[in-house]
């Protein structure tokens, strides 16, 4: 893997191997800026003097984990400079609201005289699940935090089998966290209509 690089004013420049970063640091030309990811700092280098290449990121979303990759785009050529996976927390947040439920619960039925509070609440028109904004808003700040660190001039998100749905939502939508929030939208959607066709089934003489 890469180790990232900034210039003096904290400005992404392109990654570098890890030998060039360990040579740039026993020189005393670079300083440690971040340990997780790795990433260094110039002292003696602006980006208006460096050179940069396109770099594209890549995501894979997924229902526990996400892949994320940077890649190198040379013509038809593409190197992997950066990989990572994101561990999401979606069934971690639904125990832990269940949890708070059945306490809220135990509570007001020992306090007889406070109103019911099921009928007081409204939802947004695009109000999504805890556990699923957590996934779409993990995967945003990742994608923010190696904006940071690397020169990005291109996102691609894999959408699988909604290729052609989500292509069109990505018309009406000109917004990177809407695609996202409609590709986790339809992959609950599609989870939800296999699990009632496995009951249906199952329950079938």
């Amino acid at each position: 893997m890469v180790v990232f690089v900034q210039d003096k004013n904290h400005k992404p420049l392109m990654p570098c191997s890890e030998k060039r970063a360990r040579l740039l640091l026993n020189k005393k030309k670079a300083r440690v800026h971040r340990m997780a990811p790795f990433t260094i700092r110039l002292v003696d280098r602006h980006v208006k003097n460096s050179k940069l290449q396109p770099l594209r990121c890549k995501i894979d979303p997924g229902s526990c984990t996400t892949g994320i990759s940077i890649v190198r785009e040379n013509g038809k050529q593409q190197t992997v400079l950066f990989l990572m996976e994101l561990i999401h927390r979606g069934s971690a947040i639904s125990e832990s609201l269940k949890a708070r439920a059945a306490k809220r619960r135990r509570r007001r039925a020992n306090l007889r005289y406070r109103p019911p509070r099921f009928a007081n609440r409204c939802k947004p028109s695009r109000w999504l699940a805890p556990s699923l904004s957590h996934r779409v808003e993990n995967v945003l700040n990742w994608v923010k935090r190696l904006r940071r660190l690397a020169p990005l001039t291109s996102y691609k998100q894999f959408q699988g089998s909604f290729k052609a749905f989500t292509s069109r939502i990505a018309v009406l939508f000109k917004s990177p966290m809407a695609i996202i929030i409609h590709a986790f939208c339809l992959h609950r959607k599609a989870k939800t209509f296999l699990a009632k066709q496995r009951s249906s089934a199952s329950s079938r003489p």
